[in-house]
């Protein structure tokens, strides 16, 4: 199918992607019998630690797609982007069609409930003018920097940031432009310039320690990186401002320091959490001396906690 529409070369590249790790295949097939293939489609969900893998690079789709992640796509550790490498009808290719129709359903599909969902998803077309209307209708915006060439053909892509617009938002944002007299007026919620903030691993470390000095001293929350993060900004829902940010943030520290205390394991970390910043002693010393530790053993302790709290909280931040 691909080598009718697309040429040889390109049904050479994607032969190449049979069997790779990334890749997930999938066909549409006709109702009627004999149930013979309709279409297919190829995912490939790409980490930052993939951008170099040498499949990437030979492909011109996924070499000029983990160009523009490396140097704009901003992936954290665990997350991925999901390249919608192809996707065509057996007749009619990427016409309108009830093939198409299913694709786009199945996709969107996969958007909304992959087991891990992507970060972004850039899907390229033959026809990236044809498609205009549509992907602004649907959130996806014009990417002409991961635009390619195969076997003389050039393909033009489209990106939507899952972590700026989250699924639900996503969702609600569609809604609201279905019924809108002029549905591309409805903005979506949280558009580069908004409220959130996409945060690498070591900055939102760096956030939860700075966060945890900050509780329960009086606006000691109002500035902290991770009041523009996604957990953050999911909680306090759409329009929060600082304070209510602030509010959010703390009861999501506490949230999840609860669970820690809740998992024996994680007790006695809990525990020196809890005296040094949940219910401060005052000073170390005095919380090491209410925990009937030494002073090294209680820092051990408060290490384990700090680093525990913030792999919880960054895996609420990955899933929201």
């Amino acid at each position: 199918m691909a080598g009718r529409y697309e040429g040889p070369e390109s049904a050479r590249l994607l032969r190449g992607w049979w069997a790779h790790p990334a890749a997930t295949w999938a066909t549409v097939r006709a109702a009627e019998p004999p149930p013979s293939p309709a279409g297919f489609y190829l995912l490939l969900a790409l980490g930052a630690e993939d951008l170099d893998d040498p499949a990437v690079t030979a492909d011109p789709a996924t070499a000029a797609a983990a160009d523009w992640l490396a140097h704009h796509g901003g992936l954290r550790a665990g997350e991925r982007a999901l390249l919608v490498r192809t996707w065509l009808a057996r007749d009619t290719y990427q016409d309108v069609s009830a093939v198409q129709s299913l694709i786009t359903l199945r996709l969107t599909h996969h958007y909304l409930t992959a087991e891990q969902r992507p970060a972004l998803t850039l899907l390229p077309f033959a026809d990236p003018e044809f498609r205009a209307d549509g992907c602004a209708y649907t959130d996806f915006d014009r990417l002409p920097q991961s635009d390619f060439t195969v076997g003389g053909r050039s393909y033009g892509t489209y990106v939507h940031d899952w972590r700026r617009t989250p699924p639900l938002a996503w969702l609600s944002l569609l809604c609201e432009r279905e019924s809108a007299a002029d549905p591309l007026a409805v903005a979506a919620p949280d558009e580069p310039g908004g409220t959130m903030r996409v945060l690498d691993a070591e900055t939102f470390a760096a956030g939860v320690r700075e966060a945890l000095h900050g509780l329960g001293r009086a606006g000691g929350l109002r500035g902290s990186v991770l009041l523009r993060s996604r957990a953050v900004a999911s909680r306090a829902g759409q329009g929060a401002g600082p304070d209510e940010r602030a509010t959010a943030l703390s009861a999501l520290l506490r949230e999840t320091a609860a669970e820690l205390q809740a998992a024996p394991r994680d007790r006695r970390s809990h525990r020196a959490l809890h005296h040094t910043y949940l219910q401060p002693a005052g000073t170390q010393q005095r919380a090491a001396d209410l925990l009937g530790l030494p002073m090294s053993t209680y820092r051990r302790h408060l290490a384990a906690g700090v680093n525990r709290l913030t792999e919880e909280l960054w895996r609420r931040e990955l899933d929201t």
